[in-house]
């Protein structure tokens, strides 16, 4: 992932991105439980759902905060 090449609106678009597979992510760990609860499956599949989410989480961080830095970047040239 090389953010230089990124504008703006390609981080934001990654974001809702990452966000939708959050989503994603979130709502098979609640079929999973609800099959473990009826089931007994192992919960290990629940645990790579909620791991893929925090995954999907960082790359949102790590996008908003070069959009922090180029704001920043922006005002400190300027002063």
């Amino acid at each position: 992932m090389n953010i230089d090449e990124y504008d703006e609106a390609k981080l934001r678009e990654l974001n809702v991105s990452s966000l939708k597979k959050i989503g994603t992510d979130i709502a098979g760990a609640g079929w999973f439980k609800m099959e473990l609860t009826l089931s007994g499956s192992p919960a290990s599949q629940i645990t790579v759902g909620y791991l893929s989410a925090l995954v999907n989480q960082g790359w949102i961080s790590i996008r908003q905060n070069e959009i922090i830095i180029r704001e920043l970047q922006k005002l400190n040239t300027t002063k």
